[in-house]
């Protein structure tokens, strides 16, 4: 709950208290060390603390020289997002809501010539989702959120947090949409300070990070459905080729089974032929038998009309009739 000037403050002079403990402890360990006095453990606990506060401001003493002395970054420097609703719920205390101007922006081109905006090939609403949905995972409260109209680009405004002192920073993000891609500029500012160690710039990257990845996830998601639906179409596929194998082969065997049944039928046929015919010739020589002829003496029926006629003597002597009349009378 305390407000970010007082905590300034405060932070200043706990750095200050922590150098002036530790210039003591060293001093005190000194003398404690010539003159063979006790309390060495105290000297040692002080500096341990004293290093302990220190460490922080340490970390980022480096960037206090390499990094431009700048609090507002944008990856558009002539026409940078605008704070609209943060320009009203800023504290009267803090840094002016416009941008700085040409300085800042060249000092921001040469520390980071890689901020520039972000072309997204998605329509205007499925960027602003996505950007929406990216600053909410990197925990920002967002304030003020206006989806892109025909012709008008949308606006999303919020309020990040650094992670260790926890100071307010504003963010503006503005999406323009366009006809095959979108575009996304992002501001960042600091409230207080005229230095902010290069967070705005990294804040930026990481929300442009959080995009990509998110987009290189739906592409790995779609790429995944569309190996899906490619895997169900071949499966499909072969299923149905199985389907049309097994529909070519019963009708094969149907043909083949219809083929055995009618070459079995015309056998069975000839066969019954063969058997009429053998059992008429049966017949025909029992009949003889049992008219006391012998079928191999009688003439061929349709023989030559001037064969000279045969008789036939019987079992019991007695002579047959002429074989040409017999057949006339009795028949095959």
């Amino acid at each position: 709950s305390l407000s970010t000037p007082p905590a300034l403050y405060i932070f200043g002079l706990s750095i200050v208290m922590a150098v002036v403990a530790l210039l003591l402890a060293c001093v005190s360990m000194t003398t404690i060390w010539r003159e063979g006095l006790k309390g060495m453990n105290y000297a040692v606990t002080g500096i341990i603390i004293s290093l302990m506060v220190l460490a922080g401001p340490l970390w980022y003493l480096p960037r206090l020289f390499t990094q431009p002395r700048i609090n507002d970054v944008a990856t558009d420097t002539l026409s940078p997002p605008q704070f609209q609703v943060l320009s009203v719920v800023r504290p009267s205390d803090a840094r002016p809501a416009s941008y700085p101007g040409r300085k800042f922006a060249e000092l921001q081109q040469r520390a980071f010539p890689e901020l520039a905006p972000m072309h997204v090939e998605r329509s205007g609403l499925e960027t602003f989702k996505l950007v929406r949905d990216a600053a909410e995972r990197l925990g920002w409260e967002i304030l003020s959120e206006i989806q892109p109209a025909e012709g008008e680009p949308g606006r999303i405004e919020a309020v990040a947090r650094t992670p260790i002192m926890g100071f307010r920073d504003d963010v503006a993000i503005r999406i323009s949409p366009g006809k095959v891609e979108s575009r996304v500029d992002v501001r960042s500012a600091s409230r207080y300070g005229q230095h902010d160690f290069g967070t705005n710039a990294k804040r930026i990257t990481a929300l442009f990070s959080e995009v990509k990845s998110e987009l290189e996830k739906g592409e790995r998601t779609a790429l995944e459905m569309e190996l899906a639906r490619r895997a169900k179409e071949e499966r499909e596929r072969k299923r149905k080729e199985e389907e049309k194998m097994r529909i070519a082969k019963a009708k094969a065997e149907a043909e083949e089974r219809e083929k055995l049944r009618r070459l079995r039928e015309e056998e069975l046929k000839r066969q019954e032929a063969q058997l009429r015919a053998l059992s008429a010739e049966e017949q025909r020589t029992q009949f003889l038998l049992q008219q006391g002829l012998q079928p191999g003496l009688l003439p061929v029926p349709g023989a030559a009309p001037n064969e000279p006629k045969r008789k036939v003597r019987r079992r019991d002597g007695r002579w047959s009739l002429p074989a040409d009349k017999f057949f006339q009378r009795f028949g095959e």
